[in-house]
């Protein structure tokens, strides 16, 4: 599927979630009576992916088409990486994914299948969902002390190694018939080119979206806690996206990470009651979890991707897109896109 087609299918609501094949859920307590088969796990699985494919080389998997099309999309060529710097958003290490040595290993395993290596920069970041937009405003510095020509972003992750499902579901995060309270998860990777407008026009390639101003928080109670979110995170990212002077109607798209979590919900929740004055009354709430499952890290890349296919289609809801996300640390991020046929 290409990033066109992916944009589009989130747009319409198609979802990509079903059984999985392999990974059966902890069974409920003997008392619980459910309805259904007590060990199924609904997921969000990419078409093509053998089930039994694990850690790193099921990443690998996911980032060689992200990557492919990109370049076939924004007619940059094998030539061009020296100019040029590759951001990667891993997934945020837990007792998982840690197993995996992807910061030693993974942008190696990268250059070796798919045949580029000589990037003039390569940045890695296991931050998750916030990573993303981390590496966004990376890409803006060094963009704007020219030493480098452009940017792309790689954000991958997935949640359907065994081990990975095995620790979720221990931890009662995953969806199930025993935990109604959790997440379907998912898997993907997703390509985004940052670069200066005149680079684009230079090229002869149409310009997407421009990036705004980013902002970060830092919430004191995490999803492992066992407690509800304060908010205080979330507030802190989104507080000086209001007074950026980008118009009166942020908040009216909001594109964000909530995945069927309550205390993802009940965050959001309290942050609109907070910032009831300045935050624009949501028309347009799009999180594309419900449809694909949660894919981590990715989920970020997707967002800004999904934003940006709506502005240079024209059906945008609103000039300008609030994306939000919450990694399952303490991080929160969040950034402002406008349509680039809008900007001058």
């Amino acid at each position: 599927m290409t990033a066109a087609q992916a944009c589009a299918s989130i747009r319409a609501g198609i979802t990509r979630i079903s059984l999985h094949a392999a990974y059966r859920c902890l069974p409920p307590p003997e008392d619980m009576e459910v309805e259904e088969d007590a060990n199924i796990l609904r997921a969000g699985v990419v078409p093509g992916l053998e089930d039994d494919l694990e850690g790193s080389q099921r990443l690998l998997r996911l980032a060689l088409p992200a990557l492919q099309g990109l370049f076939s999309d924004s007619k940059l060529s094998r030539r061009d990486v020296s100019e040029g710097a590759l951001l990667l958003a891993l997934p945020l290490p837990d007792p998982a994914v840690s197993g995996w040595a992807l910061s030693q290993r993974f942008a190696r395993e990268l250059f070796r299948c798919s045949g580029v290596g000589d990037w003039g920069k390569v940045v890695t970041l296991e931050a998750g969902a916030a990573g993303v937009m981390m590496l966004v405003e990376q890409a803006r510095m060094l963009l704007a002390n020219r030493s480098i020509r452009f940017c792309i972003l790689l954000a991958l992750d997935s949640y359907l190694s065994v081990d990975r499902l095995t620790w979720l579901d221990k931890a009662r995060r995953l969806h199930s018939p025993r935990n109604v309270d959790g997440f379907i998860p998912g898997e993907a990777a997703c390509a985004l080119l940052l670069e200066h407008r005149r680079t684009a026009e230079a090229r002869g390639v149409p310009l997407r979206g421009v990036v705004g101003p980013m902002a970060a928080g830092t919430e004191p109670v995490a999803v492992d806690s066992g407690r509800w979110s304060t908010g205080a995170g979330l507030c802190q990212a989104l507080h000086p996206l209001l007074r950026a002077g980008w118009g009166e109607a942020i908040g009216e798209w909001t594109l964000c990470n909530l995945n069927g979590e309550s205390y993802r919900a009940r965050e959001w929740g309290l942050v609109q009651a907070r910032l009831a004055k300045s935050l624009k009354a949501t028309r347009k709430l799009q999180h594309p979890a419900d449809r694909m499952g949660d894919a981590g890290t990715a989920m970020t890349a997707i967002l800004m991707a999904s934003a940006c296919h709506a502005f240079s289609r024209r059906h945008a809801p609103a000039p300008v897109a609030l994306v939000w996300v919450a990694s399952d640390d303490d991080s929160r991020t969040a950034l402002l896109l406008r349509a680039a046929h809008a900007v001058p």
